[in-house]
């Protein structure tokens, strides 16, 4: 499952894998409270209703075949309950990721504060 990117820290993860969803190219963003693609060709997103930390609650971190059930079950929720998916136009996915990189800046710099290291990117 390439390309992929990983950030992490004790209390959170992010991945974002580069994907293809309905012939149109875009990147999955999972974090533990939900997962989302936004959508290269006019940065809209598609959110859905699956939150990876009641999938895995125990994991710190994800691994491959993880990220791979994650897909599976937004397969699945796409074609079974396509009415619980949600189109967000690409302004605000934006000011959600903005929103996301605040929080990330901000624990990181407890976690400074605290004497240990940021979040790994």
């Amino acid at each position: 499952m390439y390309p992929y990117a990983e950030s992490w820290g004790d209390e959170t993860y992010h991945y974002r894998v580069s994907v293809v969803w309905d012939e149109r190219d875009g990147e999955l963003n999972v974090s533990p409270v939900g997962a989302h693609i936004a959508f290269d060709d006019d940065g809209s997103g598609l959110l859905f209703p699956v939150v990876p930390r009641v999938l895995f609650p125990d994991q710190q971190r994800l691994a491959p075949a993880d990220l791979l059930h994650v897909l599976k079950v937004l397969a699945f929720v796409a074609r079974t309950k396509p009415d619980q998916l949600e189109g967000k136009p690409a302004h605000e996915i934006e000011a959600a990721y903005r929103r996301y990189l605040q929080r990330q800046a901000q624990a990181d710099a407890r976690r400074r504060k605290d004497g240990f290291p940021p979040s790994r990117e």
